[in-house]
């Protein structure tokens, strides 16, 4: 079953790619590609976003980490990331 995340990207490894249009009816959104990415998490708090090790400068306090989300590719199988 298709998760219809919204999630818009493209495998660095196959090219398959996925885009969405909100703007079409209801079932007709997918305008690229047939199946959505699949969106990996975690039993963490924060499920939704991963930590890298690359700084990420912030207007306030101390500097903070990256976050990513992990997806997973339903042709290939290959995970890649998206900036959060």
């Amino acid at each position: 079953m298709d998760s219809r995340n919204g999630i818009e990207h493209k495998c660095p490894y196959c090219g398959y790619e996925v885009e969405w249009d909100w703007n079409q009816p209801r079932g007709n959104e997918m305008v690229k590609g047939d199946e959505s990415f699949i969106r990996i998490r975690s039993d963490a708090r924060d499920t939704s976003n991963f930590d890298t090790d690359k700084p990420r400068p912030v207007s306030y306090g101390s500097l903070d980490t990256e976050k990513v989300i992990l997806l997973g590719c339903p042709k290939c199988h290959t995970v890649s990331f998206q900036i959060s």
